[in-house]
């Protein structure tokens, strides 16, 4: 007889095992889940981090205003000088989480400012640091007077900034309420004043004059009087070669590698020799040369024309973006808004050419290959190609000038306003080319 075995218990532990394992692996299965998520979302706060840092790089490339007021630091790496930088914005609220830009401004390369930027973005616990370089065009109009050539000052100008010569200056009869420096010569004569230092790349030679700072030269110091009227130095002199001291009356000390003459002059401090002595030359920025990006300029322009054109304050309310001129421009009147215009040809302000309020207002006129000429009041940012003219018929211009070549100011008054640097609209003056782009971490 077959024996009956009963199954209700093996059943039951199948059914219990079973619901085990499906229990398992469901707990798997969410574990996992929570896992991808919280690995997803991690993800997308990496993402959005590093979202939130690029816009803080493309947010203090678009303010040129800021950028321009940073000191030039002559010191440090690309890693170090995060700690030498300025901030520009400081845990700020974005996009859901926080942002912070700082940046470093260093010595000039080739016609073109270099800035170090360091973003810092945040969003949730992630945190992403990128590190980038970025060369904008030398047009930032920080300088004051800036040419790649010759600066010529003359028939009772005065000049209220400081102003640099990539070539010679010749201050006559005039007044600069600043420092004068050339990588040439520098000519200080009948009755010019400097009330800053002088600096020259080369020799310099001050005649019947006076400069209230410090006068050094790469080779030659030269100064002359006479009895009746003597040239006043109110610093020292030092010369890289010798100095030839005549009629003269100097504050300070007279220092020279190869020799020191003093005649009929009176010098309160020491007049020595030192063999050792280097006297460096002054370091001058390169100005850019903005024609190479012409076809950069036709490209961004809002507005462009073919062959000579003439504006007047009809034309020039509102100002807006970049109008671009294949042709010659004659400007004058009152202009509102800001905004600039490029020309290939000669820019000549015809007469005087203001804002409607110059507390907001800004022009910005860039002649790409010729020169550029002012016969009038004016206020505005002022670029050519070739050479800058400031005429007789310059009762005052106010703002920056920038050439290529030579700046000539003749029986007219320049202010620097460093103020429209600050509402100079961003890429105003050429395209800002990336040049390094990292991962902090």
């Amino acid at each position: 007889m077959r024996k009956i075995v009963r199954e209700e218990g093996y059943i039951t532990v199948y059914a219990v095992t079973l619901l085990s394992l499906v229990f398992l692996l469901g707990s798997v299965a969410v574990g996992l889940a929570a896992q991808h998520r919280k690995i997803a979302l991690r993800a997308l706060s990496l993402t959005q981090a590093y979202y939130i840092a690029e816009a803080g790089i493309e947010k203090v490339l678009a303010d040129p205003g800021w950028l321009n007021t940073l000191p030039v630091d002559r010191d440090g790496t690309f890693e170090g000088d995060y700690y030498d930088s300025a901030t520009y914005l400081s845990n700020q609220n974005y996009a859901g989480g926080s942002l912070t830009v700082k940046a470093v401004r260093k010595p000039p390369v080739n016609g073109h400012n270099l800035y170090r930027i360091y973003a810092t973005g945040r969003y949730g616990n992630t945190t992403r640091v990128l590190k980038v370089e970025a060369q904008v065009p030398l047009t930032s109009f920080d300088q004051g007077i800036l040419a790649g050539g010759n600066v010529a000052i003359s028939g009772f100008s005065s000049v209220n900034s400081n102003v640099q010569s990539g070539g010679h200056l010749n201050n006559t009869c005039t007044m600069i309420n600043g420092n004068a420096s050339a990588l040439g010569d520098i000519t200080i004569e009948n009755m010019g004043r400097i009330t800053g230092n002088a600096s020259s790349g080369n020799n310099a030679t001050v005649s019947l004059s006076s400069i209230e700072g410090d006068l050094k030269a790469a080779r030659d110091v030269t100064t002359l009087g006479t009895i009746a009227s003597y040239t006043n130095i109110g610093g020292g002199v030092r010369a890289g070669r010798n100095a030839s001291i005549n009629f003269s009356y100097v504050r300070g000390s007279v220092v020279a590698k190869n020799s020191v003459s003093t005649s009929f002059s009176i010098v309160e401090g020491s007049s020595y020799i030192d063999p050792n002595l280097v006297v460096q030359p002054p370091a001058i920025p390169g100005v850019a040369d903005l024609s190479s990006y012409r076809s950069w300029f036709e490209e961004m322009a809002d507005q462009k024309y073919t062959g000579d054109r003439s504006f007047y304050t009809t034309d020039l309310q509102p100002l807006q973006g970049l109008t671009f001129i294949d042709g010659k421009v004659n400007i004058r009147g009152e202009y509102s808004g800001q905004g600039t215009i490029v020309a290939t040809g000669k820019i000549t302000v015809n007469n005087d050419l203001k804002p409607r309020d110059s507390s907001r207002d800004l022009i910005i006129l860039i002649s790409l290959n010729d020169d550029l000429e002012i016969k009038g009041n004016a206020q505005g940012l002022f670029y050519a190609g070739k050479n800058i003219v400031i005429n007789s018929l310059s009762d005052e211009v106010k703002g920056a000038l920038l050439a290529k070549q030579n700046i000539t100011i003749t029986s007219s008054t320049f202010t620097f306003e460093s103020s429209m640097l600050a509402r100079q609209p961003a890429g105003s003056t050429g395209p800002v080319k990336i040049t390094r782009w990292e991962e902090k971490y």
